[in-house]
């Protein structure tokens, strides 16, 4: 008698631990699932993004709603949306034409001699 009752507190106690388990599994399963989820979203909203068209690339930037100063901007081309400073080669040849935010942006100059 007393084996049949520990064998029925040993199967509850298995049920018990069971349901945390699965508990667990399901909260688990629920949170990475969430994490792909926003991780997801981040992405798909960062990618609407262009380069804009500067001298030396511009053959590979597409022409639609480019900008001209090779900033990382929204699609819409309103705004900047990189915090970092731009940087891109510039062509000595290239400098007579530069825009004056161009040129006043420069904070090194390096030459290079090919």
């Amino acid at each position: 008698m007393a084996l049949a009752n520990e064998v029925d507190a040993t199967k509850k106690r298995l049920k018990l631990v069971g349901g945390i388990a699965c508990l667990l599994g399901l909260f688990l399963a629920i949170s990475i699932a969430g994490n792909a989820a926003a991780t997801f979203g981040m992405l798909e909203l960062a990618k609407d993004t262009s380069v804009g068209a500067t001298a030396s690339n511009a053959a590979l930037v597409s022409t639609e709603k480019t900008n001209t100063n090779g900033l990382m901007m929204n699609k819409a081309g309103d705004h900047v949306v990189s915090t970092a400073a731009a940087k891109f080669r510039l062509n000595a040849s290239d400098m007579p034409t530069a825009s004056d935010d161009i040129l006043y942006s420069l904070t090194h100059c390096y030459y290079t001699k090919e």
